[in-house]
């Protein structure tokens, strides 16, 4: 899973804005201020990739421009031959992607999310204030907090409450323990119901990766993508074919509002033994940062009557089921994935979005022995605006799990340094709630020795719990869209088109 070395965040080019607000942090009792933030490197559509310099980039609204000066640039992974330092401007519609530096001067935190509000440049930038998850999690790597996880993405209340395994690839261990802070970032409510670390030790040329139910399976000889094209015949070969953070994804500038298909079509195809009978895809996806916030504009559809939503979802009733025939249909955060049988597309598996910020690899195991040939297509119909896809490969017949060595907390305390051990060490409906954005805790795991020679070591942080965002509920329920949303299919989507295509317009009037 691709996380720059000095922590980099994945956006989709909402650009719109300029940058150099600063924010306040809260990591102990006093407040540490955030020193600055940066474009330290972009995408282009063309699959051009552009690192500035130290100084970075920066977006010049007047122009609608991202300027800077550039350390060569990249093509689909192809380094540019001479190391030259040039001045650079590019049409800010022109860019699909950015990695944006946020870092704290005093070397708390070093992160690359904004922390207290979104990251406004001047009025365009979707960032924390338009992504929903529970919650954040920053490693400690030895000298600093690492940004390193985001879990339980969708989780949305009680009902919908699952275990999530994350990847931890910053943590290290520190006077004998493994330490963790969790925060909320977000306005919402965050009940974390447990918490624990796995580990496992394995061979250098191994790749450890959870399935969804958290199964952790040891990959050692993955075939990459031969090729993928989207529905117009397009190839996006290169945003699948490594994990490096550059990710295939909607590009919503160039969308209207009236689309007249709100699906993408994506053909990915891979190289089969002809005698294979199970295959395992390793797939990154993510959930794209306007996906991310559609989910709190399809909560706050329902106004006054969202806690009633919440009560029926949770207690398992009509609404849980009728949220899940939605989803299905609509594969907004939950993707169907096709195999091609012959002239026949056969459903083999779903896909589960992670994200926004940080994405994780995943399995997802099926049945090959039907398919004849040296060829494995896959399908994918992902709506627009929703989903990231940064990597594929596929494993056939060799699949071992893992072992892990599980580690409980140790202990833990919150902002207010109230214990919070006890409610973490096991699922049983005793939660630490986070109720504010601003709420943090930092919790320690008792470090296991270094690993033995020759192999080295994975650290995946097993999360249970939910949470509820905070919507305005003084507004009634807009009854009519609610139900149109429910019943007819592809509205959500167009919906969304609309409201981005809305919302850009106005960060255009406002900036």
């Amino acid at each position: 899973m691709y996380r720059h070395a000095i922590i980099l965040m994945t956006l989709t080019a909402f650009l719109n804005l300029s940058m150099g607000c600063t924010h306040t942090v809260q990591i102990k009792k006093e407040e540490a201020r955030v020193g600055y933030e940066k474009i330290v490197k972009l995408m282009t559509l063309d699959g051009t990739i552009v690192e500035f310099d130290h100084e970075g980039g920066r977006y010049l609204p007047m122009r609608n421009v991202i300027a800077g000066f550039a350390r060569g640039t990249e093509r689909y992974g192809q380094r540019a031959t001479a190391e030259t330092i040039v001045p650079l401007s590019i049409p800010a519609d022109s860019v699909t992607q950015l990695w944006v530096q946020r870092s704290n001067p005093a070397g708390t935190v070093f992160a690359v999310i904004g922390i207290a509000a979104v990251v406004i440049l001047a009025v365009g930038l979707i960032a924390v204030a338009l992504k929903e998850s529970c919650p954040f999690v920053y490693s400690y790597d030895g000298s600093r907090y690492v940004f390193d996880a985001e879990p339980l993405g969708g989780a949305i209340c009680r009902g919908l409450q699952r275990a999530e395994c994350s990847r931890l690839d910053y943590l290290k261990a520190a006077d004998g323990e493994y330490r963790l802070m969790l925060r909320n970032e977000v306005d919402e409510t965050q009940y974390l119901d447990a918490i624990r670390l796995l580990v496992v030790d394995h061979a250098p040329d191994q790749l450890i990766v959870p399935d969804t139910a958290g199964r952790l399976h040891v990959i050692t000889q993955a075939a990459p993508l031969r090729a993928a094209v989207d529905e117009n015949g397009r190839d996006i070969t290169s945003f699948l074919r490594e994990r490096d953070g550059a990710a295939w994804q909607t590009h919503l500038a160039g969308l209207s509002p009236a689309e007249a298909d709100t699906r993408h079509h994506l053909t990915l195809t891979f190289p089969k033994p002809a005698d294979a009978k199970r295959a395992r895809l390793i797939v990154n996806a993510g959930t794209a940062i306007w996906g991310s916030n559609m989910i709190r504009e399809m909560l706050q559809m329902r106004g006054d009557g969202v806690d009633g939503w919440y009560q029926e979802v949770d207690r398992r009733g009509p609404r849980l089921w009728e949220l899940f025939s939605f989803n299905l249909r609509e594969e907004l955060y939950l993707m169907k994935l096709y195999v091609q049988r012959d002239t026949t597309l056969v459903e083999r598996g779903m896909i589960l979005g992670g994200g926004p910020f940080i994405a994780e690899d995943r399995v997802i195991e099926f049945d090959v022995s039907d398919l004849p040939g040296e060829t494995l297509t896959i399908h994918v119909n992902p709506p627009k605006g929703f989903w990231t896809l940064d990597y594929m490969a596929v494993e056939y017949d060799r699949d071992s799990v893992a072992t892990a060595q599980a580690l409980d907390i140790v202990r833990g305390s919150d902002q207010d340094g109230a214990d919070i051990a006890g409610p973490l060490r096991q699922s049983d409906g005793q939660y630490y709630v986070m109720p504010q954005k601003g709420n943090w805790a930092e919790v320690s795991f008792a470090a296991l020795p270094p690993p033995g020679d020759n192999l080295e070591r994975s650290i995946f942080l097993e999360t249970d719990g939910y949470y509820e965002i905070q919507t305005d509920k003084s507004q009634p329920q807009q009854t009519e869209l609610v139900q149109r949303m429910l019943n007819e299919p592809g509205a959500i989507a167009a919906y969304s088109i609309v409201r981005y295509l809305e919302w850009r317009q106005q960060a255009k009037l406002d900036r």
